[in-house]
């Protein structure tokens, strides 16, 4: 076995070693030979499996992400911190930022894959607010809930089970 082809050869060593380090590490140690950056691209494309870490969410990822795309919405919070850190953590949501013009639409393409709005009080400082009792009346009435976080208008959540675990 030459050895430009060990790590690649080895890929079970590589990848365990390579879980073990963190992104900023692997980064470094992938600029420090081609046999390391090659080692470092192949377990990328293991590690930063997209489509894997949305399946628990989507029976169609790649639909979701074309969705994303069209609309430019945006992953955030603990589920786009534990994408990049390759950690696995029980119990997580997806959160979406999306364009105002564009809420419909996303909302809807939710709708139509198995996900059902619900209604929910949110606490902010010492108020209660409590949210559309329906989807229509949600997406016709924009920041009824005069939620102005930053620039966030309003919030509205969609869940959907799947084998008895709710996301």
């Amino acid at each position: 076995m030459d050895s430009s082809n060990i790590l690649s050869d080895l890929y079970p060593v590589n990848t365990a070693i390579f879980s073990c380090l963190t992104t900023a590490e692997l980064i470094r140690v992938s600029k420090t030979s081609k046999t390391f950056m090659d080692a470092f691209n192949s377990f990328s494309r293991r590690a930063y499996d997209i489509n894997r870490c949305l399946l628990p969410f989507f029976s169609d990822p790649d639909s979701f992400r074309q969705l994303l795309c069209d609309t430019g919405a945006i992953i955030s919070g603990s589920f786009a911190l534990q994408f990049i850190t390759r950690e696995v953590w029980t119990d997580i949501g997806l959160d979406l930022f999306v364009d105002v013009e564009n809420r419909a639409w996303v909302g809807e393409w939710l709708l139509e894959n198995g996900f059902v709005y619900r209604a929910s009080t949110r606490q902010y400082d010492a108020t209660s607010i409590v949210q559309a009792t329906s989807y229509e009346e949600a997406i016709e009435c924009p920041g009824a809930r005069s939620i102005m976080v930053g620039d966030v208008l309003d919030t509205l959540d969609f869940v959907r089970t799947t084998e008895g675990v709710e996301k």
